[in-house]
């Protein structure tokens, strides 16, 4: 049995720790041992080409080997004289710069501080600053600008707004972006898109504030260009949605607590319409009194891209329709806007309440107005022989047959609501 070494002992049992899988810090640190061992430079490119997490140089204090999802840098972490924060400042990106340029760089940027004068402290430039100037820049410069001032205004206003701008990390703007998808599920939505947004808002907050966007804001940067971007190598992962088909027995219980939630009227009829006639909200938010033919029982739509589209109306919705047609306000508009009567209701307001039904009645968040328009035309497909189509339809391919077709399914389909209430 040949007999290893102290030496050898030591790398075997750091190769079969490697082995394991183990990965980022831990990973790094066996890694840069082995390399002393071995008398191999521990820090050159290789190594830092292969880092799975943030790496620190140990002879260089505050260089830092930032490793992002797609890019890799370097950074100077330091605290100002007379500060209470620290602060980063990027020196170049990987692999451009490498690790003996860096550690030049580092000795510049250590170099250029060492002649820093203690001053006393000046009033700090807060979070709640950085916001209003940059909704003032915004109102010239960003077609969206009033959405942003809602996300600005909000979390990070109120939870951050009396700390030093400089001092806000990714960690912080991590915690930002979650907040923001959580709000956009429990409005009813997925939250990705929302998350995304708020990224991209972010990271051009402090890309105006560095001075290092365009346009660049007229009175100069309000932060240090050199002071690195805290939404660098942040990314919106996508979260894997759950597929899942809502049930019959779901839909009862919605139709039963829908009748008795004590909620605003209009919206609720709004719900009630789009499960009798398997709508999106958007198309029921579109509909005028001047579209609707009372005779023949059926509405013309006009979509926001101007085109017309129709749908049949059976006898229930007939009804709710004319009681709302004889307490109706001074408006075109079956449903009008709360406090604008001359705009369509926006489809935003009943996607909320179907969000808050859903939660109060803790149905899963698949339980959409989408899932209950598949769940309605899976249902009357295997009940009928005739097709099922999609609504609203395009006014000229709607011919009289089919739309009376699509009324007799609809009568139906409400028939078997009925049942259902009753059942549950």
């Amino acid at each position: 049995m040949v007999k290893l070494t102290p030496k050898q002992q030591v790398l075997l049992l750091l190769d079969e720790a490697l082995a394991t899988g183990v990965r980022g810090r831990v990973a790094t640190i066996l890694k840069q041992a082995k390399a002393e061992i071995e008398g191999r430079p521990a820090a050159d490119d290789q190594f830092y080409a292969q880092a799975s997490s943030d790496i620190s140089d140990p002879d260089c204090p505050g260089l830092v080997f930032k490793v992002g999802k797609h890019k890799r840098r370097w950074i100077y972490r330091y605290t100002p004289k007379g500060a209470r924060s620290t602060r980063q400042q990027t020196l170049g990106q990987f692999p451009q710069m490498g690790v003996e340029q860096a550690r030049a760089a580092w000795q510049a940027a250590r170099a250029a501080r060492d002649g820093e004068v203690a001053t006393p402290e000046q009033p700090t430039f807060s979070v709640q600053t950085l916001v209003e100037r940059y909704v003032q820049y915004a109102r010239n410069h960003r077609p969206q600008w009033r959405q942003e001032q809602r996300l600005l205004e909000g979390v990070l206003w109120e939870q951050y707004g009396e700390r030093e701008a400089d001092s806000i990390d990714g960690e912080v703007i991590g915690l930002l972006i979650s907040q923001a998808r959580e709000q956009a599920r429990q409005r009813g939505g997925h939250g990705q898109r929302a998350a995304e947004h708020a990224l991209l808002c972010y990271r051009h907050l402090f890309n105006v504030a560095r001075g290092v966007a365009t346009p660049a804001p007229e009175s100069g940067p309000w932060l240090s260009p050199r002071l690195a971007n805290p939404c660098e190598g942040l990314q919106v992962s996508r979260q894997p949605v759950t597929e899942r088909a809502i049930t019959l027995s779901e839909v009862g219980i919605y139709l039963k607590a829908l009748i008795r939630l004590p909620v605003n009227e209009s919206l609720k009829q709004v719900l009630m319409l789009q499960l009798g006639l398997l709508l999106p909200f958007s198309a029921l938010c579109r509909m005028r009194w001047q579209g609707i033919d009372w005779r023949r029982g059926r509405v013309v739509i006009e979509d926001t891209k101007g085109q017309r589209r129709t749908f049949p109306l059976p006898e229930q919705a007939m009804e709710m329709l004319q009681q709302r047609k004889r307490n109706a306000l001074a408006s075109d508009w079956v449903f009008p806007a709360m406090k604008q009567q001359h705009k369509p209701l926006p489809a935003t307001y009943p996607t909320q309440l179907l969000a808050a039904v859903r939660h109060h009645l803790s149905l899963p968040d698949q339980f959409t107005a989408e899932a209950i328009c598949r769940l309605g035309r899976g249902w009357l497909k295997s009940e009928n022989d005739l097709p099922v189509v999609r609504l609203p339809i395009v006014e000229e391919q709607g011919s009289e047959l089919q739309l009376v077709a699509i009324k007799s399914q609809l009568e139906q389909w409400n028939r078997h609501l009925a049942n259902l209430r009753q059942t549950v």
